[in-house]
């Protein structure tokens, strides 16, 4: 068995958000939602294909 792995441990997925809050992917919760963490990662998102200057 792999080192940390448990059996009979529930499943764990969480990502760390750019305001330092943890994110649980299998059971988020709104309160752990920021806008701007929202707003970042869409900042970040190439639009209109590359077309603009």
């Amino acid at each position: 068995m792999a080192k940390g792995l448990h059996r009979g441990a529930a499943p764990r997925a969480w990502q760390r958000m750019l305001s330092g809050r943890r994110l649980d992917l299998l059971d988020p919760s709104p309160m752990d939602i920021e806008i701007e963490d929202i707003a970042h990662g869409l900042a970040r998102v190439a639009r209109w294909n590359g077309q603009t200057v």
